[in-house]
């Protein structure tokens, strides 16, 4: 797409293993990367492990904001998509809630390709699944929904980071209920 930006994994993943390395040393022991962009899991996977493997008292986590929202999105959704795409009705609700002057609504279209029948795992470029970028039913978007999947993003994203700020046990299945 036009005006895209791009760094290849090894650069991507250098770069933040390179930020959290340059923490280490001030003491820093806990790193969690709160992802924004789902083509980022893989190589945020990838960076945290080898860090993991260097340092191994240090705690790394990692996950995308929309993780936390759960299943409550089937709710919010009114569109038969019911998952955060690529500027799809969730995301561009998010935008109308956070930034609403950043949304050209003349600009949002219903756009995207999918599988038939459905499957998982192939990976294409996202140029093959969408002509112009969005992918999934974003004219049906709204603030109100925005501020409600915000919320969940936003209550998720807390109680994971205090939840390992605050220290956590691994249990054995036999202490567990």
């Amino acid at each position: 797409m036009a005006g895209t930006l791009s760094a290849s994994f090894p650069a991507y993943i250098g770069a933040l293993q390179s930020v959290i390395e340059s923490l280490i040393p001030h003491g820093f022991t806990k790193f969690y990367v709160i992802n924004g962009h789902g083509g980022n899991s893989e190589p945020n996977g990838v960076a945290l492990r080898e860090l993991k493997a260097k340092y191994l008292t240090c705690t790394f986590g990692h996950s995308g904001y929309f993780s936390f929202i759960g299943r409550e999105i089937e709710q919010i959704m009114t569109g038969p998509a019911k998952e955060i795409r690529h500027a799809c009705e969730a995301e561009a609700s998010l935008m109308l809630h956070v930034a609403p002057e950043l949304v050209r609504m003349d600009k949002l279209r219903d756009d995207g390709l999918t599988t038939d029948p459905p499957i998982k795992g192939v990976i294409h470029h996202f140029n093959e699944m969408t002509e112009q970028g969005s992918f999934g039913y974003a004219t049906l978007a709204t603030a109100e929904k925005g501020r409600r999947l915000f919320e969940l993003a936003v209550n998720g994203c807390v109680q994971e980071i205090n939840a390992i700020a605050d220290g956590y046990v691994l249990k054995g299945l036999q202490s567990n209920p």
